[in-house]
């Protein structure tokens, strides 16, 4: 007599289909796929404007359609640029309660409509005031985004003398969000947000649906590695909860909480002390007193700017911030020794503006996955929001810092 007949399984995920979504089958592996093509929408819009917008605040067309006749006076042109800063810093912050209360989507769904919110009214620029408050809410909404297109369209464009091309230039920045938002419904909420907060079924049905399952008699059989994602969460968590380390005075209520912080904090704010931002946001200035006048080849060097696992972070870091002084100290030089000295020299400015070249390609390729990796690794998995949201604050606040007196310094460069 035949034994009963087991049931086959109804949806096997590994190497098939790993996800359900409205009925459609999504392969595990594309699923995860699919949100870190959403995690990075929001790098695009952060890499886009420190370059563009330094272009568009020059744009004779755009200071006159803001109502003056040939240039922004100073005391307000330095504040367009270091303003996103404030922004971001604030944005870090409050996206990290959100994150915290309303779950990882939510957060991004916020961070894409506040984006779209931005760019319509640098589209718009309807007075300086709007402009700022545009930047202002530009920068809150990459905060939002980091915690949770320098297309080529944009090179042409962006030296029309109508008013069309620096608004295309800036709306071209709507493409990001839109597809943050297009792509959203196929983003699970994050498993870690959800066995936090109790919803450990819910929490379950997401790692089977990123790392693989079946179905057998209408339950979710999770494949090996899924469980064994799942177990391995669920203990990190719980240790975490038990301990008292997924509250923020664990980010400094001991000694080695206060170092990983100062590390967090350290490592990200080590940016704004390279150059790389204040040169960024008035490299026309700088290229034109180099003698790099056309607006092209500007745009071009400006535009134009993975070895962490290899060599170790330590050894990634140092180089990125040894290699940083030394084209400081190269770039010191030719100012106190050339430029304050009153003689003009393009040769001189061709050299410093190629050392900026060679300094930004070695911190990208040295620094900047390390600096990326570092809170995600030195905080457990309670805090890292919290640990991102303080470096991020921090960093902000000494972008804004460094930012702020860079344009009254340039004009006081000579030569």
């Amino acid at each position: 007599m035949a034994g009963p007949t087991k049931a086959a399984p109804t949806h096997v995920a590994d190497g098939k289909c790993g996800m359900w979504h409205g009925g459609t089958c999504m392969p595990a592996p594309t699923r995860r796929s699919v949100i870190i093509d959403h995690r990075l929408q929001g790098g695009p819009r952060k890499s886009y404007e420190s370059t563009v917008i330094a272009s568009i605040i020059q744009l004779p067309a755009w200071v006159k359609h803001l109502g003056y006749e040939t240039t922004i006076l100073d005391s307000k042109n330095q504040w367009i640029g270091p303003v996103y800063s404030l922004g971001q810093l604030v944005g870090g912050i409050i996206a990290a309660f959100f994150l915290d209360t309303m779950g990882r989507k939510p957060t991004l769904v916020i961070g894409a409509l506040t984006m779209q919110l931005s760019t319509a009214l640098l589209v718009w620029s309807g007075s300086f005031a709007i402009v700022i408050a545009a930047r202002v809410i530009e920068g809150v909404s990459i905060g939002f985004l980091l915690l949770g297109y320098q297309a080529g369209i944009i090179y042409g464009i962006p030296y029309s003398t109508s008013n069309t091309g620096w608004r295309a230039a800036l709306g071209v920045t709507f493409i990001p969000a839109t597809i943050l938002l297009m792509v959203l419904p196929w983003v699970p909420e994050s498993p870690r947000y959800l066995y936090e907060k109790g919803k450990e079924e819910e929490c379950r049905r997401v790692v089977g649906r990123l790392h693989g399952f079946h179905m057998q008699d209408g339950n979710m059989i999770l494949s090996e590695a899924a469980q064994v994602e799942f177990e391995a969460m669920k203990a990190a968590i719980s240790w975490d909860q038990e301990h008292g380390q997924d509250k923020w005075s664990a980010l400094w209520n001991s000694k080695a909480a206060r170092y990983r912080s100062f590390v967090a904090i350290s490592s990200q704010s080590w940016w704004a002390w390279n150059g790389g931002s204040i040169f960024t946001y008035y490299y026309t200035i700088i290229f034109t007193a180099a003698g790099i006048t056309d607006p092209h080849v500007q745009f071009g060097i400006a535009g134009a700017k993975m070895l962490p696992d290899v060599w170790g972070r330590r050894t990634n870091y140092l180089i990125g911030t040894g290699q940083a002084c030394l084209c400081l100290l190269i770039q010191g030089g030719i100012v106190l020794g050339i430029f304050d000295k009153g003689k003009v020299n393009h040769s001189a400015g061709a050299g410093f503006v190629s050392v900026y070249i060679i300094q930004w390609f070695l911190w990208v390729m040295f620094f900047s996955p390390v600096v990326n990796m570092l809170p995600a690794e030195i905080y457990s998995a309670g805090l890292r929001a919290r640990g991102y949201a303080i470096a991020n604050a921090a960093s902000m606040g000494v972008g804004f810092a460094t930012q702020y007196p860079a344009l009254p310094m340039y004009r006081h460069m000579h030569g």
